[in-house]
């Protein structure tokens, strides 16, 4: 060993940098000549000044011995730009705040990507898996991964979104209806026979690469599962970066074309690989080459060509070993290791900003064209209200003139009866007939001037009325209960008053009979002491002629008061029935003018939405617009001052 080491260790022991490790692990490489059967442990001869610094060294050399040339590459990159930390914590913040204002609107869709996108935001690089059925998608995360092929491997054949994380060998799997169930090991078959009831699998494997990516492996698309495709495009803003796999044979078709129009939408950066690339003559690699660069060219930052399966059974015989330079699947690893891993934050800041753009331009689109119908919905129904109140105020006045019309006609035949019945009544023959029987003139008015029969006909012809004139008028927008109409105007007691009133002017006319039979008596005793036989005749006569006629005269009078008391009080009872009659008519106008407003308002704006909140929710779908707008406006921030996608430089590293 020269003589330096001794400072050299001493500046990796007190100085653990980068830099100083370098230069460690190149002074100790004189004294390992060469990698054993234990893969890169230290001979036991190799001298060492200093013992402590030996399991350093040993740590350091089986570091930068047994793991794959890119994947040092990685661990000696930058993880995170200075000042990344704010910018990853204030669009974590802002997605929280455009997920939870969308989620309270009841945009579910926008509102749980933008959750599931600040999930992503806290983990590592996610790349996605794209391409038609039958690319070889999971043979090449199995070649990426090292492990068996497909019929051994960890990956079902896929049926669903599968996304591999490292970790202790389990799968985790969430399910449509929130439930997550986890299981040791890999669950092939439970994916394949549940596949209907899954939303995503995770599946999580101690491979190390999968510490600096996570993968996502997705059903083939253009398949003859509409659900495989529909999953796979519900998945998309989780990924950071997609590879979009080519089958060699079936290059550039027109649904692959519109398909990396959508995903392109999306801003992740998009690499293509043309797999399968061993059955293609060597010499047309080139043509194909040319035609993606011609054809598909705006949709990837870089191609590749390579056969995924070549390379897992190359892997399946020598492990993990890095293939030849000009080895497709080697140079996308390269590509993957030297170039994306190093600046993984700053790219996985860009997709999500780019992601959330997307979604937040989709959710803004939705929510503007659901501002522009709600506005429209709501011209319209502003006009239906006033044809609506229109027809409500014409239909008032009308019912107003019948109800006024049938009072009056009720009521004049009212008192047409009550001055024939006082006629009739109030009589002196009558008077005499009730000196000896009970007045019975309360329950005769009421059966044949006003009761409660004829005021209950009455009330079921108006409301026969009413309701023809609501059904014609408002059934066509609305249903007309057969109780719309209810009023029970309290009866008047007329029967009684009559009664009380005719009884108090025969007691008085009774009273004025008897006084002049009286005097008829005294007389007719005088006359008999002093005057003649004839008059004595004469007297009584006369006497009961005074007394039937003073008495007749009497009750003409009293019937004029009577039916002038009787037409004051149909006067005033008319006014209330009227009134109330009025009222009760008024509120069932009222009732189904608003009933059938809501219908409407139910028709065009929808059940949830009452016509009078119409207006609260524009405001609010134009606040929250603005909010969209405004949070667009800080990802386009956060994408301008992000650093440029140069690639970080690598250390330089000693030959394997």
């Amino acid at each position: 060993m020269p003589q330096s080491c001794p400072v050299i260790i001493g500046c990796a022991i007190f100085a653990p940098s980068i830099f100083s490790r370098q230069i460690a692990f190149i002074g100790v490489s004189y004294a390992c000549s060469s990698r054993d059967g234990s893969k890169g442990k230290l001979r036991e001869s190799a001298p060492f000044p200093c013992a402590t610094a030996r399991p350093f060294l040993e740590g350091e050399i089986e570091r930068n011995v047994r793991q794959p040339k890119q994947e040092r590459t990685v661990q000696r990159g930058v993880e995170r730009t200075i000042g990344l930390d704010e910018t990853v914590e204030e669009l974590s913040r802002s997605l929280a705040e455009q997920g939870g204002a969308l989620g309270r609107i009841k945009l579910d869709s926008a509102a749980r990507k933008f959750e599931e996108v600040r999930d992503n935001l806290e983990q590592g690089l996610l790349i996605m898996i794209l391409g038609e059925f039958s690319t070889g998608k999971s043979t090449f995360v199995n070649a990426f991964l090292g492990e068996e092929a497909t019929s051994t491997s960890i990956l079902p054949e896929t049926a669903t979104i599968n996304i591999l994380r490292y970790g202790e060998r389990r799968t985790r799997i969430h399910r449509l209806d929130g439930t997550i169930t986890e299981i040791p090991g890999y669950a092939r078959e439970q994916l394949k026979a549940q596949a209907a009831e899954i939303e995503y699998a995770e599946i999580f494997a101690p491979i190390p690469r999968l510490e600096t990516f996570s993968l996502i492996d997705t059903p083939g698309l253009n398949s003859v599962f509409e659900e495989h495709e529909r999953t796979t495009r519900n998945f998309l803003h989780r990924a950071d970066m997609i590879v979009w796999l080519f089958d060699a044979f079936k290059l550039g078709k027109l649904g692959e074309r519109a398909y990396l129009d959508f995903v392109r939408d999306y801003g992740a950066k998009t690499v293509a690989v043309v797999n399968k690339i061993d059955q293609v003559p060597e010499d047309q690699h080139p043509q194909l080459r040319a035609f993606l660069e011609e054809h598909f060219g705006g949709y990837f930052q870089r191609i590749f060509l390579l056969s995924a399966r070549r390379t897992l059974e190359a892997r399946k015989r020598t492990g993990m070993e890095t293939g030849k330079p000009d080895d497709g699947f080697s140079e996308l690893e390269a590509y993957l290791f030297e170039e994306i891993a190093p600046r993984r934050t700053p790219i996985k800041i860009r997709a999500t900003c780019r992601t959330s753009e997307k979604i937040a331009r989709d959710a803004q689109t939705r929510l503007e064209e659901a501002r522009q119908i709600l506005i429209e919905k709501k011209h319209l129904l502003d006009e239906i209200s006033e044809e609506m109140k229109g027809m409500a105020r014409r239909l008032a006045h009308t019912l107003r003139e019948t109800i006024h019309e049938e009072t009056d006609r009720f009521f004049g035949e009212v008192e047409a009866r009550a001055r024939r019945f006082i006629d009739a009544e109030v009589r002196v023959k009558r008077a005499l007939y009730y000196l000896s029987t009970p007045l019975d003139t309360k329950i005769r008015f009421e059966e044949e001037v006003v009761g409660e029969k004829k005021m209950s006909d009455f009330f079921s012809r108006v409301k026969r009325i009413s309701t023809e004139r609501f059904t014609q008028e408002w059934g066509r927008y609305t249903d007309i209960p057969e109780d719309l109409i209810e009023f029970t105007p309290a009866l008047p007691a007329m029967g009684e008053e009559v009664e009380q009133t005719i009884n108090d002017v025969f007691f008085q006319t009774v009273e004025r009979v008897l006084a002049v039979i009286f005097m008829t008596i005294v007389l007719l005793i005088l006359f008999v002491a002093f005057w003649s036989f004839w008059l004595v005749l004469v007297i009584p006569f006369a006497g009961l002629g005074v007394g039937l006629a003073i008495s007749s005269l009497t009750l003409f009078r009293y019937r004029r008061a009577i039916i002038r008391r009787i037409l004051e009080k149909c006067s005033e009872y008319r006014d209330i029935v009227e009134r109330r009659i009025a009222a009760a008519v008024e509120r069932a106008n009222e009732t189904l003018h608003a009933a059938a407003l809501d219908r409407a308002a139910g028709r065009i704006l929808g059940s949830c939405l009452g016509s009078g909140e119409a207006e609260e929710r524009i405001a609010s779908l134009s606040e929250r617009i603005e909010a969209l707008r405004s949070f667009r406006e800080t990802l386009e921030k956060i994408l301008h001052e992000l650093p440029d996608e140069s690639p970080t430089p690598a250390m330089p590293l000693p030959a394997e």
